[in-house]
C-alpha cells in the first residue's frame, strides 16, 4: 500500500509542476504579445512622422 501512495504522490507532484509550468508559459506569452504590440505601435508612430501627408487638391 505504501508503494502505491508514493506513486500517486509522485504523479500528483508531476502533474502540479506541469500545470504551473503551463500557467507561467501562458502569462509569459501574453506579456510578450503586449510588449510586441507596444513596439509595433511605437514603430508606426515613428513612420507616420517620417512620411509626409498627401496634399489635398480640389479636383
Amino acid at each position: 500500500m505504501a508503494g502505491r501512495q508514493g506513486v500517486v504522490l509522485s504523479f500528483l507532484h508531476w502533474s502540479l509542476r506541469r500545470l504551473l509550468e503551463l500557467l507561467v508559459l501562458r502569462f509569459r506569452l501574453e506579456r510578450e504579445k503586449e510588449i510586441e504590440m507596444l513596439l509595433l505601435r511605437h514603430q508606426l508612430r515613428v513612420l507616420e512622422r517620417q512620411v509626409a501627408r498627401p496634399q489635398l487638391t480640389a479636383g
